[in-house]
């Protein structure tokens, strides 16, 4: 998550999704999101797959990111996106309860790295970054497997 850190999320919800966002459609409506709450959901094109993910696409959401959660419900994890934007943008995992897998793409959706992170309850935390600037960012819950050649659907986007 990036390096700001608010209030852990804690609640269990069911999202009711109803708005539409420019690059990825939206689910229905009572998608099950687990403790994850106040994020829109979308589907998004990973390889062969379509995933059901969180959307976190101001500062706001990005900074809250998966901290507090345990329970994604049926979400298969959170994007973190920049709108196109190349970023540099390093994540921390303080007071995020679950190990995750990050995977980082291009403004194009092509892969540009993925790391392993771990949780991390004191006061200074490791940070995680990209091996070159990306726009947009998968947390999965750790050691989901993702393709080097797998690539993210973004097309629309800015």
């Amino acid at each position: 998550m990036p390096a700001a850190q608010p209030a852990p999320v804690t609640s269990a919800t069911t999202l009711p999704v109803t708005t539409t966002t420019e690059a990825f459609p939206t689910t229905t409506v009572g998608t099950d999101t687990g403790d994850v709450s106040g994020f829109e959901v979308v589907e998004a094109p990973l390889g062969s797959d379509v995933l059901l993910l969180a959307l976190a696409d101001d500062s706001s959401l990005r900074s809250r990111g998966l901290m507090g959660v345990t329970d994604l419900g049926e979400l298969d994890g959170m994007l973190f996106s920049w709108g196109g934007d190349e970023v540099n943008s390093r994540f921390t995992m303080r007071n995020t309860l679950i190990p995750l897998t990050i995977v980082f793409f291009d403004s194009d959706g092509a892969f540009v790295s993925t790391t392993e992170m771990v949780p991390c309850e004191t006061e200074e935390c490791p940070t995680y970054g990209a091996a070159r600037s990306y726009s947009y960012a998968i947390e999965f819950p750790a050691r989901t497997p993702v393709s080097t050649g797998d690539h993210l659907g973004v097309e629309g986007l800015g």
